[in-house]
């Protein structure tokens, strides 16, 4: 069917708009080129390994593991949780938590902060 495009290239098209969305968006917040489009690209592809996590949690807990054809079901699905967890949310999650508060938190809207509360940490 000439004309249609796979499911697979319509989400990889989303993500694609969503990681310019996001690194726009840090941008005009005044966040610099460079990290933001380092933070757009961790936010949306943690976010994407994320939610396969939450996929392949779901059909886990279909499976029931008393039965073997359950349990072998639901142990190939604890693997696959595992390989998105352990690979590629931890790997985003860990960039993104090391830049986020310097090159995000204390960034934005900082210059509609009064002048002796710029650089510092809100208060809890």
């Amino acid at each position: 069917m000439a004309g249609r495009i796979s499911k697979s290239k319509r989400q990889a098209g989303a993500h694609v708009r969503f990681v310019r969305r996001l690194d726009r968006w840090l941008k005009a917040a005044g966040v610099s080129d460079a990290a933001a489009s380092y933070l757009a690209v961790d936010l949306a592809d943690g976010l994407f390994a994320a939610d396969r996590v939450r996929h392949h949690l779901r059909r886990m807990l279909r499976y029931n593991p008393r039965t073997k054809r359950g349990a072998d079901a639901a142990s190939g699905e604890a693997i696959h949780l595992h390989v998105y967890a352990s690979g590629e949310l931890r790997f985003h999650l860990n960039r993104l938590l090391r830049r986020w508060e310097r090159e995000v938190i204390d960034v934005v809207g900082a210059e509609h902060r009064p002048r002796a509360a710029r650089g510092r940490k809100p208060r809890a």
